[in-house]
Protein backbone atom coordinates (compact mmCIF):
# COMPACT_ATOMS: atom_id res chain seq x y z
CA UNK A 1 0.00 0.00 0.00
CA UNK A 2 1.32 3.46 -1.18
CA UNK A 3 2.07 5.33 2.18
CA UNK A 4 2.19 8.29 1.48
CA UNK A 5 -1.92 8.13 0.17
CA UNK A 6 -2.74 6.70 2.91
CA UNK A 7 -1.03 9.71 5.55
CA UNK A 8 -2.83 12.17 2.81
CA UNK A 9 -6.86 10.63 2.75
CA UNK A 10 -6.67 11.80 6.32
CA UNK A 11 -5.76 15.54 5.04
CA UNK A 12 -9.09 17.48 4.89
CA UNK A 13 -8.05 19.86 2.32
CA UNK A 14 -7.04 16.71 0.19
CA UNK A 15 -10.47 15.30 0.90
CA UNK A 16 -11.92 18.76 0.27
CA UNK A 17 -10.05 18.77 -3.50
CA UNK A 18 -11.26 14.58 -4.02
CA UNK A 19 -14.85 15.59 -3.69
CA UNK A 20 -14.44 18.77 -6.02
CA UNK A 21 -12.38 16.46 -8.51
CA UNK A 22 -15.83 14.13 -8.55
CA UNK A 23 -18.16 16.16 -8.92
CA UNK A 24 -15.89 18.08 -12.04
CA UNK A 25 -16.27 16.68 -16.21
CA UNK A 26 -13.21 14.83 -17.09
CA UNK A 27 -12.12 13.65 -20.64
CA UNK A 28 -13.15 9.92 -20.36
CA UNK A 29 -10.29 7.89 -19.59
CA UNK A 30 -7.99 10.26 -19.32
CA UNK A 31 -9.26 12.16 -16.33
CA UNK A 32 -6.95 11.95 -13.15
CA UNK A 33 -9.86 11.40 -11.08
CA UNK A 34 -12.89 8.98 -12.07
CA UNK A 35 -15.57 11.52 -12.12
CA UNK A 36 -18.10 9.56 -9.97
CA UNK A 37 -20.15 11.96 -8.34
CA UNK A 38 -20.41 14.23 -12.15
CA UNK A 39 -21.45 10.84 -13.95
CA UNK A 40 -24.47 10.67 -11.13
CA UNK A 41 -25.31 14.06 -11.38
CA UNK A 42 -23.77 15.76 -9.08
CA UNK A 43 -22.21 19.17 -9.30
CA UNK A 44 -20.31 21.58 -6.68
CA UNK A 45 -23.71 24.28 -6.12
CA UNK A 46 -21.40 25.91 -3.24
CA UNK A 47 -17.96 25.61 -1.16
CA UNK A 48 -17.87 26.64 2.62
CA UNK A 49 -21.08 28.57 2.92
CA UNK A 50 -22.85 29.33 6.36
CA UNK A 51 -26.06 27.52 6.84
CA UNK A 52 -27.92 29.30 9.68
CA UNK A 53 -30.89 27.85 11.63
CA UNK A 54 -34.53 29.48 11.09
CA UNK A 55 -35.60 31.46 13.99
CA UNK A 56 -38.52 28.93 14.84
CA UNK A 57 -35.59 25.93 14.92
CA UNK A 58 -33.49 28.24 17.41
CA UNK A 59 -36.20 28.39 19.51
CA UNK A 60 -36.83 25.17 20.12
CA UNK A 61 -32.84 24.14 21.09
CA UNK A 62 -32.83 27.16 22.84
CA UNK A 63 -32.32 25.18 26.09
CA UNK A 64 -29.96 22.31 24.56
CA UNK A 65 -26.18 23.91 25.29
CA UNK A 66 -24.76 21.35 22.63
CA UNK A 67 -26.11 22.79 19.28
CA UNK A 68 -24.78 25.24 17.20
CA UNK A 69 -26.86 28.24 15.34
CA UNK A 70 -25.73 27.04 12.24
CA UNK A 71 -23.19 25.06 10.42
CA UNK A 72 -20.75 25.52 7.48
CA UNK A 73 -20.24 22.08 5.49
CA UNK A 74 -17.25 22.16 3.35
CA UNK A 75 -19.15 21.57 0.15
CA UNK A 76 -22.62 21.57 -0.75
CA UNK A 77 -23.55 19.01 -3.99
CA UNK A 78 -26.51 19.79 -5.77
CA UNK A 79 -28.24 17.19 -7.94
CA UNK A 80 -28.67 17.90 -11.46
CA UNK A 81 -32.66 17.19 -11.09
CA UNK A 82 -32.51 20.53 -8.79
CA UNK A 83 -34.51 18.58 -6.08
CA UNK A 84 -31.68 17.12 -3.99
CA UNK A 85 -28.63 18.71 -2.11
CA UNK A 86 -26.09 17.06 -0.14
CA UNK A 87 -23.99 18.86 2.66
CA UNK A 88 -20.60 16.89 2.48
CA UNK A 89 -18.38 17.47 4.90
CA UNK A 90 -14.72 16.68 5.42
CA UNK A 91 -12.96 14.52 8.14
CA UNK A 92 -10.02 13.26 9.45
CA UNK A 93 -11.30 11.09 11.80
CA UNK A 94 -14.26 9.79 13.85
CA UNK A 95 -15.47 11.64 17.02
CA UNK A 96 -17.34 11.77 19.92
CA UNK A 97 -20.55 13.31 21.35
CA UNK A 98 -18.87 15.93 23.04
CA UNK A 99 -16.62 16.70 20.61
CA UNK A 100 -16.98 20.41 19.22
CA UNK A 101 -17.56 18.89 15.15
CA UNK A 102 -20.78 17.09 17.33
CA UNK A 103 -22.18 20.40 17.88
CA UNK A 104 -21.67 20.79 13.86
CA UNK A 105 -23.24 17.45 13.25
CA UNK A 106 -26.73 18.10 15.21
CA UNK A 107 -26.95 21.40 13.34
CA UNK A 108 -26.09 19.54 10.10
CA UNK A 109 -28.46 16.72 10.92
CA UNK A 110 -31.36 19.32 11.02
CA UNK A 111 -30.67 21.38 8.24
CA UNK A 112 -30.62 18.58 5.98
CA UNK A 113 -34.40 18.20 7.11
CA UNK A 114 -37.42 19.17 6.54
CA UNK A 115 -36.10 23.02 7.06
CA UNK A 116 -33.30 22.55 4.38
CA UNK A 117 -35.22 25.03 1.35
CA UNK A 118 -35.87 27.59 4.11
CA UNK A 119 -32.01 27.57 5.46
CA UNK A 120 -30.89 27.80 1.48
CA UNK A 121 -33.06 30.52 1.42
CA UNK A 122 -35.42 29.73 -1.50
CA UNK A 123 -38.54 30.64 -3.19
CA UNK A 124 -41.92 29.68 -1.46
CA UNK A 125 -42.56 26.79 -2.89
CA UNK A 126 -39.67 25.65 -3.71
CA UNK A 127 -38.54 22.02 -1.86
CA UNK A 128 -35.14 20.17 -1.42
CA UNK A 129 -34.26 16.94 0.57
CA UNK A 130 -31.17 16.73 1.57
CA UNK A 131 -28.57 14.33 3.03
CA UNK A 132 -25.38 14.86 5.28
CA UNK A 133 -22.41 12.99 4.41
CA UNK A 134 -19.19 12.83 5.78
CA UNK A 135 -16.15 11.69 3.55
CA UNK A 136 -13.01 9.98 5.72
CA UNK A 137 -11.15 7.04 5.80
CA UNK A 138 -12.84 3.64 5.66
CA UNK A 139 -11.48 2.68 8.84
CA UNK A 140 -13.43 5.59 10.67
CA UNK A 141 -16.87 5.66 8.71
CA UNK A 142 -18.20 2.61 11.03
CA UNK A 143 -17.29 4.46 14.13
CA UNK A 144 -18.57 7.85 12.42
CA UNK A 145 -21.94 6.78 11.42
CA UNK A 146 -22.70 4.95 14.83
CA UNK A 147 -21.96 8.70 16.38
CA UNK A 148 -24.09 10.00 13.47
CA UNK A 149 -27.12 8.14 14.43
CA UNK A 150 -26.88 8.50 18.23
CA UNK A 151 -26.59 12.32 17.41
CA UNK A 152 -29.87 11.83 15.43
CA UNK A 153 -31.79 9.61 18.09
CA UNK A 154 -31.18 12.06 20.53
CA UNK A 155 -31.90 15.06 18.78
CA UNK A 156 -35.08 13.62 17.86
CA UNK A 157 -36.11 12.32 21.52
CA UNK A 158 -34.93 15.98 23.30
CA UNK A 159 -36.50 18.61 20.79
CA UNK A 160 -39.22 16.12 18.69
CA UNK A 161 -37.32 18.07 15.59
CA UNK A 162 -36.83 16.23 12.49
CA UNK A 163 -33.67 15.57 10.86
CA UNK A 164 -32.78 14.24 7.66
CA UNK A 165 -30.90 11.08 6.58
CA UNK A 166 -26.80 10.85 6.61
CA UNK A 167 -24.02 8.52 5.41
CA UNK A 168 -20.43 8.36 4.99
CA UNK A 169 -18.49 8.30 2.31
CA UNK A 170 -15.25 5.61 3.24
CA UNK A 171 -11.82 6.18 1.20
CA UNK A 172 -9.59 3.25 1.15
CA UNK A 173 -6.03 3.30 -0.48
CA UNK A 174 -4.84 -0.13 -2.17
CA UNK A 175 -1.56 -0.96 -3.53
CA UNK A 176 -2.18 0.68 -7.27
CA UNK A 177 -5.22 3.12 -6.33
CA UNK A 178 -8.09 5.19 -3.99
CA UNK A 179 -11.22 3.11 -3.63
CA UNK A 180 -14.68 5.04 -2.66
CA UNK A 181 -17.07 2.98 -0.63
CA UNK A 182 -20.59 4.18 0.60
CA UNK A 183 -23.41 2.69 2.12
CA UNK A 184 -26.80 1.64 -0.03
CA UNK A 185 -29.07 4.59 1.41
CA UNK A 186 -26.03 7.21 0.04
CA UNK A 187 -26.10 5.64 -3.20
CA UNK A 188 -29.93 5.39 -3.67
CA UNK A 189 -30.60 8.48 -2.36
CA UNK A 190 -28.06 10.10 -4.56
CA UNK A 191 -28.80 8.09 -7.17
CA UNK A 192 -24.90 7.22 -7.54
CA UNK A 193 -24.05 5.72 -11.03
CA UNK A 194 -21.72 2.55 -9.92
CA UNK A 195 -21.57 0.16 -7.18
CA UNK A 196 -19.27 0.45 -4.73
CA UNK A 197 -16.62 0.09 -3.46
CA UNK A 198 -15.51 2.45 -6.70
CA UNK A 199 -11.92 3.00 -7.62
CA UNK A 200 -11.41 6.63 -8.42
CA UNK A 201 -8.05 6.98 -8.79
CA UNK A 202 -4.96 5.63 -9.78
CA UNK A 203 -1.87 5.85 -7.85
CA UNK A 204 1.17 6.87 -10.20
CA UNK A 205 4.49 6.28 -9.59
CA UNK A 206 5.89 9.79 -9.22
CA UNK A 207 2.43 11.33 -9.37
CA UNK A 208 1.09 14.06 -6.65
CA UNK A 209 -1.86 14.42 -6.28
CA UNK A 210 -1.53 17.98 -4.82
CA UNK A 211 -0.43 19.42 -7.96
CA UNK A 212 -3.77 19.34 -9.01
CA UNK A 213 -5.71 21.23 -5.81
CA UNK A 214 -8.54 23.48 -7.32
CA UNK A 215 -8.51 25.01 -3.56
CA UNK A 216 -4.72 24.74 -3.02
CA UNK A 217 -5.05 26.48 0.71
CA UNK A 218 -7.96 26.64 3.00
CA UNK A 219 -6.49 28.48 6.28
CA UNK A 220 -9.58 27.35 8.29
CA UNK A 221 -8.36 23.83 7.71
CA UNK A 222 -6.12 22.27 10.05
CA UNK A 223 -3.54 20.84 8.89
CA UNK A 224 0.25 19.46 9.16
CA UNK A 225 3.14 21.93 9.16
CA UNK A 226 4.54 19.97 6.11
CA UNK A 227 1.18 19.72 4.32
CA UNK A 228 0.56 23.41 5.16
CA UNK A 229 4.02 24.76 3.98
CA UNK A 230 3.14 22.47 0.73
CA UNK A 231 -0.36 24.38 0.59
CA UNK A 232 0.57 27.86 0.80
CA UNK A 233 4.03 27.33 -1.57
CA UNK A 234 1.36 25.97 -4.00
CA UNK A 235 -1.08 28.95 -4.07
CA UNK A 236 2.26 30.92 -4.81
CA UNK A 237 3.71 28.74 -7.41
CA UNK A 238 -0.31 29.07 -9.41
CA UNK A 239 -0.03 32.97 -8.65
CA UNK A 240 3.43 33.25 -10.09
CA UNK A 241 2.80 31.50 -13.12
CA UNK A 242 -0.60 33.36 -13.82
CA UNK A 243 1.60 36.64 -13.36
CA UNK A 244 4.30 35.96 -16.05
CA UNK A 245 1.06 34.27 -18.32
CA UNK A 246 -0.51 37.91 -18.05
CA UNK A 247 2.19 39.88 -18.92
CA UNK A 248 3.79 37.34 -20.99
CA UNK A 249 0.15 37.56 -23.63
CA UNK A 250 -0.14 41.12 -23.17
CA UNK A 251 0.09 43.53 -26.52
CA UNK A 252 2.67 46.59 -26.64
CA UNK A 253 1.98 49.08 -25.41
CA UNK A 254 -1.17 47.57 -22.67
CA UNK A 255 -1.67 48.35 -19.47
CA UNK A 256 -2.15 45.19 -17.75
CA UNK A 257 -4.32 44.47 -14.73
CA UNK A 258 -3.88 42.25 -11.79
CA UNK A 259 -7.00 41.79 -9.61
CA UNK A 260 -6.72 39.79 -6.73
CA UNK A 261 -10.12 38.37 -7.78
CA UNK A 262 -8.60 37.31 -10.85
CA UNK A 263 -5.61 35.60 -9.60
CA UNK A 264 -7.53 33.93 -6.77
CA UNK A 265 -9.63 32.37 -9.94
CA UNK A 266 -7.13 31.16 -11.54
CA UNK A 267 -5.26 29.77 -8.34
CA UNK A 268 -8.56 28.12 -7.44
CA UNK A 269 -9.21 26.71 -11.09
CA UNK A 270 -12.42 29.01 -11.64
CA UNK A 271 -14.08 27.89 -8.55
CA UNK A 272 -13.24 31.52 -6.58
CA UNK A 273 -17.00 32.41 -6.67
CA UNK A 274 -18.27 29.22 -5.36
CA UNK A 275 -15.92 29.16 -2.53
CA UNK A 276 -17.97 31.83 -0.12
CA UNK A 277 -16.35 31.41 3.33
CA UNK A 278 -14.99 35.00 3.57
CA UNK A 279 -13.41 33.55 7.17
CA UNK A 280 -11.28 31.34 4.56
CA UNK A 281 -10.85 34.21 1.61
CA UNK A 282 -9.99 37.47 3.87
CA UNK A 283 -6.90 35.89 5.15
CA UNK A 284 -5.97 34.42 1.55
CA UNK A 285 -6.55 37.46 0.05
CA UNK A 286 -3.98 39.07 2.36
CA UNK A 287 -1.50 36.09 1.19
CA UNK A 288 -1.61 37.00 -2.07
CA UNK A 289 -1.15 40.65 -2.27
CA UNK A 290 1.80 39.92 0.06
CA UNK A 291 3.03 37.10 -2.26
CA UNK A 292 2.86 39.95 -5.14
CA UNK A 293 4.32 42.39 -3.20
CA UNK A 294 7.44 40.30 -2.58
CA UNK A 295 7.64 39.51 -5.82
CA UNK A 296 7.89 43.09 -7.18
CA UNK A 297 10.24 44.17 -4.42
CA UNK A 298 13.62 43.27 -6.16
CA UNK A 299 12.86 44.98 -9.81
CA UNK A 300 14.35 48.02 -9.35
CA UNK A 301 13.51 51.44 -8.82
CA UNK A 302 13.11 52.82 -12.59
CA UNK A 303 10.41 49.57 -13.25
CA UNK A 304 8.73 49.97 -10.06
CA UNK A 305 7.13 53.27 -11.23
CA UNK A 306 5.93 51.59 -14.03
CA UNK A 307 3.70 49.66 -11.13
CA UNK A 308 0.78 50.69 -9.79
CA UNK A 309 -0.51 49.76 -6.91
CA UNK A 310 -4.55 49.83 -5.80
CA UNK A 311 -4.66 48.38 -2.42
CA UNK A 312 -8.28 47.88 -3.20
CA UNK A 313 -8.26 46.14 -6.29
CA UNK A 314 -4.56 44.65 -7.21
CA UNK A 315 -1.81 46.34 -9.63
CA UNK A 316 -2.21 47.77 -13.25
CA UNK A 317 1.47 47.20 -14.88
CA UNK A 318 2.56 49.80 -17.64
CA UNK A 319 4.20 48.22 -21.03
CA UNK A 320 5.27 51.18 -22.94
CA UNK A 321 7.85 49.09 -25.22
CA UNK A 322 9.26 45.33 -25.95
CA UNK A 323 12.12 46.36 -23.82
CA UNK A 324 9.99 47.11 -20.22
CA UNK A 325 8.57 43.58 -21.13
CA UNK A 326 11.28 41.53 -21.28
CA UNK A 327 12.79 43.11 -18.35
CA UNK A 328 9.99 42.18 -15.75
CA UNK A 329 9.33 38.95 -17.54
CA UNK A 330 13.11 38.36 -16.91
CA UNK A 331 12.59 39.51 -13.44
CA UNK A 332 9.57 36.72 -12.92
CA UNK A 333 11.27 33.82 -14.29
CA UNK A 334 14.47 34.34 -11.71
CA UNK A 335 12.69 34.74 -9.14
CA UNK A 336 13.26 32.29 -6.39
CA UNK A 337 10.36 31.26 -4.21
CA UNK A 338 13.32 29.46 -1.83
CA UNK A 339 13.83 32.78 -0.33
CA UNK A 340 9.83 33.22 1.08
CA UNK A 341 8.82 31.62 4.59
CA UNK A 342 6.08 29.30 3.70
CA UNK A 343 6.30 27.79 7.25
CA UNK A 344 3.82 30.53 8.83
CA UNK A 345 0.28 29.67 9.00
CA UNK A 346 -2.40 32.22 7.93
CA UNK A 347 -4.44 33.16 10.13
CA UNK A 348 -8.50 32.88 9.42
CA UNK A 349 -10.08 35.87 10.50
CA UNK A 350 -8.14 38.90 10.91
CA UNK A 351 -8.54 40.49 7.64
CA UNK A 352 -10.43 42.85 6.16
CA UNK A 353 -12.53 42.01 3.04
Amino acid sequence: MNQEISELIKDPLFQLNLAIWLALPQPIGKGFVYPLFHKSGLSVYLIGRLLSLPPSTKLKIAEESDFQDGAKPDIILEKDSADRICLLECKASSFAEDYKAARQARALLLIVGPILSEVLGLQIGAHKEGILCYLTGWDQTESLEQTLMTLNNKIMTKTNLITGDFGCFGLKPTETGLLLDYPDKVKRFLSIHDEPPVKIMDILDGTDPRFYYSIPYDPTVSQSEREGAFSRRLVFDKELSYIIAAIGEAAIPSSVVLTIDDILNFVTSGLYDKWVDNQARKPLKKMVRDYVTKIFSGIGEMLRNKIRDDPNRGWAISLEDHNTKEIILNHLMKFKPETLDFSERVLPGLFDE
